[in-house]
């Protein structure tokens, strides 16, 4: 793959959505990855807010991340990141299958 300037990107932000998936199908794919059994339990938005608390992380990180985490479920993938890519972009299995020696 040929190599571009970065300094075409200026100070350009993307936004880049790839493989949108949810919190269950990712426990499912990492289960047939990693061959264990991986179970996504739902926690209610107000239980994981007091548990953010008492580790110490600040209530505006906590309370944003609540927020983004249940609007992230719901976007689409962006068009751009094959753009800037070159290529298709990998899904979330894909690299889970290539890096599972860390997990």
């Amino acid at each position: 793959m040929a190599m571009y300037p970065i300094e075409k990107h200026g100070d350009a932000v993307y936004e880049l959505i790839g493989d949108p998936q949810t919190p269950k199908e990712h426990a499912e794919f990492l289960s047939r990855v990693l061959g264990r059994k991986i179970i996504y339990e739902k926690i209610a938005q107000e239980q994981s807010y007091k548990t953010m608390i008492k580790t110490g992380m600040p209530h505006l990180f906590a309370f944003n991340g609540i927020q983004l985490s249940g609007m992230l479920l719901n976007l689409p993938t962006t068009p751009g990141i094959s753009i800037l890519l070159g290529r298709q972009p990998q899904t979330m299995e894909q690299w889970v299958e290539e890096n599972k020696n860390v997990f």
